[in-house]
């Protein structure tokens, strides 16, 4: 965790906090980690991820995005979604359908709810398509200590909070999709082939260098 941060840091510094509302206004992001830190390379290649993957989406997942979250002080609440809405309306929210998404956000620093763990309403996954989150549903704070990871199915609905301490919450994220759907990141153009034949086999398929 202490790689990443370091190996990040140059690019954190020149990313700007998110300006749609969407984000809450304390959240910087940097993308496309797979080039830009050979420790998230390292989580990635975890086994653990990819046995995951294959129960839950299934065989031949990719990774659909990848992402350093940087939530720092003040802002408000992100807005509690689901990962899903990508995809619609071509591929409508259907709880009692197959799962086509999941989500793993480690702790590259600790996650407190009082500095803006990210928050999830259990159970949200078997909503119906038009249900929309209440202020009276149930929510969870992801507290985790550093190294520690999360995993969602993308039909969860989530958020980050708010950091209410002087020091940066630092999240990385790395979402897997069903092989049949584009990603949202175009990782055979991100990562090309010169790079990514250096990198972990189970690395290379999940980017799409896969007969």
């Amino acid at each position: 965790m202490r790689r990443l941060l370091t190996e990040v840091q140059p690019y954190a510094e020149k990313a700007e906090r998110l300006q749609l509302k969407f984000f809450g206004g304390g959240l910087r992001k940097v993308e496309a980690m797979v080039t830009k830190s050979t420790a998230f390379v390292n989580l990635m290649a975890d086994p653990l991820l990819h046995e995951l993957n294959e129960a839950v989406i299934g065989a031949e997942s990719l990774l659909n995005g990848s992402a350093v979250f940087i939530l720092e002080k003040g802002g408000r609440d992100q807005t509690l979604h689901h990962d899903g809405t990508i995809y619609e309306p071509m591929l409508p929210r259907d709880p009692s359908g197959p799962h086509h998404l999941l989500v793993f956000m480690w702790a590259v620093t600790d996650f407190t709810a009082e500095n803006g763990a990210t928050r999830a309403i259990p159970g949200s996954h078997l909503w119906p398509a038009d249900r929309q989150p209440a202020d009276d549903d149930p929510v969870d704070y992801l507290e985790m200590p550093q190294g520690s990871f999360a995993v969602w199915l993308g039909s969860t609905y989530h958020a980050a909070s708010i950091n209410h301490t002087n020091q940066a919450r630092v999240g990385t994220q790395m979402g897997f999709s069903a092989g049949c759907l584009r990603p949202h990141e175009a990782h055979l153009l991100l990562v090309p082939p010169l790079v990514a034949r250096d990198l972990p086999i189970n690395v290379q398929e999940v980017l799409g260098y896969r007969a």
